[in-house]
């Protein structure tokens, strides 16, 4: 488990709440919907789907990563998951609509635009509305904007619509501890960010232009999923916002309490 983490995080650009690295486990019980919650082990994992009352709610948890991880790893969601899970609620004709409950402070670049995109084209075919159990940042708002409406708690959040990559220097570590490391390469840029050595200024320019554009894509995804000004979103500054903030400037559509978000939309289909 820790190794996939490292390797997420480390010279990966990452949509991820620097302040948010870390999720506590939440209890969540609802009402009108199957309870969020695995009682023998404390967390749901895999991305599970629970249908009832014609509606399909996929659980969207912790660190974001690319790829499908199936379960077995506790406060992690994989991309491929989300979209499987997706697939299989579109598919049932008996599910009248789809919520994405979220509590997640993000997590990798890699994959995610992919499924926003998908969720996105899905509200053609069924009715998509993000819950979100507690905060939604970074990648996990790139997932609740794709959706038509968005719900957050008073006390949750929005935002953060940035990218960060994290590059570590150990080489004067190293020097210190009289560890000397060479690096034999063919093709001048490879792997010019390895953590034994300085980055040069074109390693940082590079990576730093990379970030900026990913960054830009960020900010067109939530413009056209949220019809908002992307200057608008650029001069949030990847900030997050409590509640009510995001909901004025137009992040979120209401203000409400996970259950009170699952009663409406139930009482709403019926």
């Amino acid at each position: 488990m820790r190794r996939v983490q490292a390797d997420a995080v480390l010279n990966r650009p990452l949509a991820l709440s620097a302040a948010r690295t870390a999720v506590l486990q939440h209890t969540l019980k609802t009402a009108g919907v199957t309870a969020l919650f695995d009682d023998s082990d404390g967390f749901w994992t895999g991305a599970p789907l629970w249908k009832e009352d014609g509606i399909a709610v996929i659980g969207i948890k912790g660190l974001l990563l690319a790829g499908q991880g199936g379960w077995g790893y506790p406060y992690v969601t994989f991309y491929g998951d989300v979209q499987a899970r997706l697939e299989e609620a579109l598919n049932d004709a008996s599910m009248k609509a789809i919520v994405l409950y979220i509590d997640s402070p993000g997590g990798m670049v890699s994959g995610l635009y992919d499924l926003a995109d998908r969720i996105f084209d899905a509200r053609n075919i069924k009715p998509i509305t993000a819950v979100l159990a507690d905060e939604a940042y970074s990648a996990a708002y790139a997932i609740a904007s794709s959706a038509e409406k968005i719900t957050v708690p008073r006390t949750g959040g929005t935002g953060s619509i940035g990218v960060l990559m994290l590059h570590t220097d150990f080489s004067r570590m190293l020097d210190q501890a009289g560890i000397n490391v060479t690096v034999f390469r063919y093709g001048e840029h490879k792997a010019e960010l390895l953590e034994v050595e300085p980055l040069t200024d074109g390693a940082r320019d590079r990576a730093q232009e990379t970030i900026d554009r990913l960054g830009e894509m960020f900010v067109d995804l939530v413009a056209r999923n949220r019809g908002l000004d992307p200057q608008k979103i650029r001069d949030m500054k990847a900030e997050t916002f409590l509640g009510d903030d995001g909901v004025k400037l137009g992040l979120a559509d209401a203000v409400m309490s996970p259950d009170a978000a699952l009663i409406a939309l139930r009482d709403a289909l019926n």
